[in-house]
């Protein structure tokens, strides 16, 4: 595994990716349910 550091590189890169997208959704979804409630 250490022979790999892209794989590790890239992996890390959707880890950082996916967690992004996460906040920027409940950013966006946040606004929405204090307009709905």
């Amino acid at each position: 595994m250490f022979a790999q550091p892209h794989a590790l590189i890239l992996r890390h890169r959707e880890r950082v990716a996916v967690l992004i997208s996460s906040a920027l959704f409940l950013a966006g979804a946040l606004p929405l349910f204090w307009a709905i409630g």
